[in-house]
């Protein structure tokens, strides 16, 4: 909800002026301020190894599939609808294993490439389909 919300606010204050890399770095940053301490609370840091091995997966996971993948939303918003934009969000999956194939050498089957097309032509129709604008009803009164 708070992705669409997002997504919504940005279309509706024109955010053009600033780079998707700015956007999504803020997003990025206030998603982990407001999430944080539900975590801490939920989860606590007793069982967490502080180590490469937690530093590595995070770095991978945030900057990689999510940053791509929201860079993207950002930029298809200031030329699109928020729906449309909204859609890119489908592609962290996608991302997430073609950067564990490129980064990590893992294997990718016949399940997984027919997934990502599956991902890629999905989002490609609701980017490309055309959105027809909203009339107002004849009998509501139009605002000035």
């Amino acid at each position: 909800m708070a992705r669409a919300f997002g997504t919504v606010f940005m279309k509706w204050k024109d955010f053009s002026a600033v780079t998707p890399i700015m956007l999504v770095g803020v997003q990025l940053l206030m998603s982990a301020a407001v999430l944080l301490p539900f975590a801490l609370v939920v989860e606590g840091t007793g069982g967490t190894d502080w180590s490469v091995g937690l530093l590595v997966p995070l770095v991978y996971a945030g900057i990689p599939a999510n940053a791509v993948t929201f860079t993207l939303m950002a930029t298809i918003v200031r030329r699109a609808t928020p729906t449309q934009a909204a859609s890119t969000a489908y592609m962290i999956p996608l991302f997430g294993v073609f950067f564990g194939w490129l980064i990590r050498d893992e294997l990718l089957g016949r399940v997984e490439l027919l997934g990502g097309a599956l991902i890629v032509v999905g989002v490609t129709i609701v980017v490309t389909t055309a959105v027809p604008a909203r009339t107002a009803p004849a009998d509501r009164p139009r605002l000035p």
